[in-house]
């Protein structure tokens, strides 16, 4: 299959080097592939208009909070690499109990671990108080919880059958 070349050779495994973010209108069929991605369900009126319209009108100051947090990542680099291969067995444990799928629980500890390094750049310069960076924490360890529980679910119940109803309509 995709892991071997013309010659039934394996082919070399290369490790995932980041997290694909995009939008879609429907979820990708298949067991295995929805399962390798974390979906996040975004209903008509989950969004708060007033805060978005608010945070829009700073929108001109996303780009230069962005540049900073990837500057100071780029400089912090290697301490940010260990602290994340040392902090990613214990992450990958909070999300492993209730997820059907062992990719599952890794998205959620990459997400966790990276929402928790972007925190810690926002304390550093001062954007929020480190009060408000442990809420956060706490608050995307459930949401991330319920996403996974959530994706579990859909990848428990996609089925060859389901499958081959999405091929046929297409």
């Amino acid at each position: 299959r995709g892991r071997l070349d013309a010659t039934s050779n394996l082919k070399p495994t290369y490790p995932p080097r980041g997290i694909a973010v995009f939008t879609m209108e429907l979820s990708v069929p298949g067991q295995s592939t929805n399962a390798r991605g974390l979906e996040i369900l975004c209903k008509k009126d989950a969004i708060d208009l007033e805060k978005l319209t608010e945070a829009q009108k700073d929108r001109h100051l996303l780009g230069y909070a962005m540049r900073g947090f990837i500057e100071d990542l780029a400089a912090n680099f290697a301490d940010v690499v260990e602290v994340y291969r040392k902090d990613f067995p214990a992450a990958r444990e909070i999300f492993s109990g209730d997820m059907v799928h062992g990719q599952l629980p890794e998205h959620c500890a990459a997400l966790y671990l990276a929402f928790r390094q972007f925190l810690a750049y926002a304390v550093k310069v001062q954007a929020i108080t480190e009060s408000e960076s442990a809420k956060l924490l706490d608050e995307s360890c459930e949401v991330l919880h319920k996403l996974g529980v959530h994706q579990s679910g859909e990848v428990q119940a996609e089925s060859a059958i389901d499958t081959m109803d999405v091929i046929l309509a297409e």
